[in-house]
């Protein structure tokens, strides 16, 4: 990123890490259903809208990298689903905005930016999953995006409560180590184990897989959450079964579910356990030491600590972790 001078890097970086800890208190809110989330991080985008578009596009991506990282979904399908919404709904947003600013403000509101955006990012969520899954899921479309709608409202109104500074805190010093061999091979290790799991079609290799990775997280000391993993299961083993395949088990009227459609849910289910426990595991490695992502986690690592300490819900947390 040579092309980009150091106060415009150093803002990206730092608006990467907001992205983090508002995911991060986003994290305590239980989540039942895939595809139903606020996306607070996007209070961060919506701040952003101002940078020139070089800068802004390059922090709708390292967003997802960083978040993905965090959350423990970068070697899943959902990290390119992320990936994919996080980049055409920004670009969106921020043509509206320019447009807006050549209409002198009058044409869309905050509210309105937020609105499309989050309600854009819902439907390219359910078309690319839709790829992994099935069409079906597309019978969810409209209940994302009145979900979506009232997500947008309310993330355009905490970009207004929390009124993100300018100012950009330095960038702690020595946090640039050598990159160590061993991390290397871990990644690598990481990344060819989730590639052998999806184009594997096995159901003993996959639930061989599902306990290795579900162990090799477990060593890593990443905290294991089964309820994410339990309503992905529902999730995928409800949607498959839409699509009737092999032999009838049982029938309901018009509907039968058959045996195909089942094991079909359950090889798709296993897959996806299997790589989030992988990349859940990728905690043991230290992204502060590493390349780009160095200043992003530096500067997460204070404000963690500093949300850490504040009293308060999480909204009264973060606003006074922004100020301190």
């Amino acid at each position: 990123m040579a092309f980009l001078n150091n106060q415009k890097l150093n803002k990206i970086y730092y608006f990467t890490s907001l992205c983090l800890i508002f995911s991060y208190a986003e994290m305590f809110f239980p989540k039942f259903v895939p595809f139903f989330k606020l996306g607070l991080s996007n209070i961060v985008i919506l701040s952003a809208l101002s940078m020139d578009f070089v800068s802004f596009t390059i922090l709708t991506i390292l967003k997802s990298i960083a978040v993905s990282i965090f959350s423990g979904i970068l070697f899943t399908p959902f990290f390119l689903i992320s990936l994919f919404q996080s980049i055409l709904s920004g670009f969106l947003m921020f043509f509206l905005f320019r447009l807006n600013k050549f209409f002198k403000n009058k044409l869309i509101s905050i509210y309105g930016l937020s609105i499309l955006g989050s309600i854009f990012s819902g439907f390219i969520q359910i078309f690319l999953a839709s790829f992994y899954l099935s069409f079906e899921i597309f019978s969810l479309l409209p209940v994302i995006m009145i979900f979506n709608f009232f997500s947008g409202i309310i993330t355009a109104f905490l970009t207004d409560f929390f009124n993100i500074p300018e100012e950009i805190p330095q960038i702690p010093e020595n946090t640039h180590k050598p990159f160590k061999f061993k991390s290397f091979l871990i990644i690598l290790g990481i990344i060819i184990f989730s590639v052998l799991i999806f184009i594997s079609d096995n159901i003993y290799f996959l639930i061989f897989s599902t306990i290795t990775a579900f162990f090799i997280q477990l060593f890593s000391k990443r905290k294991i959450k089964i309820l994410p993993h339990l309503s992905i299961w529902i999730f995928i083993i409800f949607t498959s079964i839409l699509i009737p395949q092999g032999k009838i088990i049982f029938s309901i009227g018009n509907f039968s579910i058959t045996e195909g459609a089942i094991l079909i849910g359950i090889k798709k289910s296993l897959k996806l356990s299997s790589v989030s426990f992988l990349s859940q595991s990728l905690i043991q490695l230290d992204f502060s030491n590493k390349g780009f992502i160095s200043p992003i986690f530096a500067h997460f690592k204070i404000l963690i600590e500093k949300y850490n300490l504040q009293t308060g819900n999480f909204l009264q947390k973060l606003q006074k972790t922004l100020k301190s």
